[in-house]
């Protein structure tokens, strides 16, 4: 998941401006003054934001559409993932079609690269609850391989000492699709990828394996008796890093971004308000990808991850699930 700041690139990163000279026996055209032309140019990019995305073939029942709105041309904001990558989507056939060529992880496995440095030891315990729920399959311990020289590679980056997400899943030995799982790895390094300051995860659609950092993330709980304010930072911390795990998760089960829904879990994200802005459920359209490819009970799933939801404080969630479930 790009929960990123584009790293300043010479190439595209930066304005920059270049004169031509001219030369001419008739004198050139007014050009347009430059904050003109540039407010010109941003607006016919916003606005065929997307104009690559096929029509939806897929009609959501009715009790989905008062929870969900379609993206438009006012998504397209500047430095929105939208504007930034823009993607073609994946419809519910073009999912069905990949899904037969392809093998479907049949578990889940929870692991850590390196050692959970942080306070909190309900942490993996509480994530494996959840993405047991969620994608309504056992969850299983993966043992860790840990991050010697050869996992950790060059550490480089825009931050000191961060580490090259693509890189780590590709060193990563292929355990997860031998054994027809999905892996979920977790790691308290701050990670990055080509081109991008840093990242919050990282998935690998044919190994099926998805990497997490808690690095930006997460911060574990503060000690009862904090107060409210530290019990809202703690709860916004635990809904940042289900969201990423979930969407990183969701890639080794062939889906793709989103580009349809708004706010949805699988929408690629530019930025940490951006990450945040959006919710911790799938859209329409991507609930039906995953139901189809798994087989679940919806009505069980809801009602199950509103429980979880409520035990956790995740109260918006709590009740949208509930509301699905009785439906």
């Amino acid at each position: 998941m790009a929960l990123v700041r584009a790293r300043r690139n010479p190439g595209y990163g930066l304005a920059m401006v270049g004169w031509l000279l001219c030369c001419s026996c008739s004198p050139p055209a007014a050009a347009p003054p430059r904050a003109v032309a540039q407010e010109q140019a941003s607006s016919a990019s916003q606005a065929n934001c997307l104009s690559a995305v096929a029509p939806l073939d897929f009609r959501p029942v009715s009790r989905w559409l008062k929870h969900w709105q379609r993206l438009d041309d006012s998504d397209c904001r500047p430095g929105s993932w939208l504007l930034r990558s823009p993607e073609k989507g994946q419809s519910l056939q073009n999912f069905r079609d990949q899904l037969r060529n392809g093998v479907r992880p049949n578990s889940l496995r929870l692991g850590m690269l390196g050692k959970l440095k942080s306070k909190d030891p309900d942490l993996l315990p509480l994530l494996a609850e959840f993405i047991a729920l969620f994608f309504q399959l056992e969850v299983a311990a993966a043992d860790s391989p840990g991050l010697d020289g050869h996992l950790l590679g060059e550490r480089r980056g825009v931050a000191p000492g961060q580490l090259d997400a693509a890189g780590l899943l590709q060193r990563l030995p292929e355990t997860c699709s031998a054994s027809g799982s999905a892996c979920l790895w977790l790691t308290e390094e701050d990670l990055y990828i080509e081109g991008l300051q840093y990242v919050f995860g990282l998935a690998h659609f044919q190994r099926r394996q998805g990497l997490v950092s808690l690095f930006r993330s997460y911060r574990a709980p503060p000690p009862p008796g904090v107060g409210a304010e530290g019990s809202q930072a703690a709860v916004a911390a635990l809904r940042r890093l289900l969201k990423v795990a979930a969407h990183e998760l969701g890639h080794p089960f062939s889906l793709q971004h989103c580009v349809h829904f708004r706010h949805c879990l699988m929408a690629g994200t530019s930025s940490i308000r951006e990450n945040d802005a959006g919710r911790l459920a799938l859209c329409p359209l991507d609930h039906e990808k995953l139901r189809f490819a798994l087989g679940f009970d919806p009505t069980q799933r809801f009602l199950e991850l509103a429980a979880f939801a409520e035990r956790h404080g995740l109260h918006s969630e709590a009740r949208y699930w509930r509301q699905m479930g009785a439906l």
